[in-house]
C-alpha cells in the first residue's frame, strides 16, 4: 500500500472518529443551543484553523472557480447541520450511522451504475 492510500485511510478514520466525538459533545449542548448554532460554531472554528493553513501552503485558490468553491461550502454546511439535526432527533449512534452511509452509497453507485472498479483499500477507508 502506497503512502497516499495509507494517508487517505488514516484521514478517513480520523474524520469518522471526530464526527462521532463531535456528535457526542453536541448532543449534550442541544439542551442549551440549537443544532444549527452548533454547526455554525463548528464551521467558524474550522475556518479559523484551515484558512490560515491553506494560505500558508498556497492552496487557497479553488480549482474550477469561486462558484464551485461556494457550492462546496453550501454542501458542507448542509452536511453539518443535517448531522446535528439527526443527532438531536435520533441520538448519536443512529445519527452518525445515517451520516456514514453516504460514502458507501457513493461507492455502490460507482460500482453498480458507473461500472467502475473500486479498490479494496477505498472500501476499507
Amino acid at each position: 500500500m502506497d503512502r497516499s492510500t495509507r494517508n487517505g485511510i488514516t484521514f478517513a478514520l480520523l474524520a469518522a472518529f471526530f464526527w462521532g466525538v463531535s456528535g457526542a459533545i453536541a448532543a449534550d449542548a442541544f439542551s442549551e443551543v440549537s443544532p444549527a448554532r452548533v454547526a455554525e460554531v463548528r464551521a467558524l472554528l474550522t475556518s479559523l484553523f484551515f484558512i490560515p493553513f491553506a494560505l500558508q501552503r498556497g492552496a487557497f485558490a479553488p480549482k474550477g472557480g469561486l462558484g464551485w468553491f461556494a457550492l462546496l461550502g453550501v454542501i458542507l454546511a448542509g452536511s453539518n447541520v443535517t448531522f446535528y439535526w439527526a443527532v438531536e432527533r435520533l441520538g448519536v449512534g443512529p445519527g452518525a450511522t445515517i451520516q456514514f452511509l453516504a460514502p458507501i452509497f457513493v461507492l455502490a453507485w460507482m460500482v453498480v451504475v458507473q461500472r467502475r472498479k473500486v479498490s479494496p483499500a477505498v472500501w476499507v477507508a
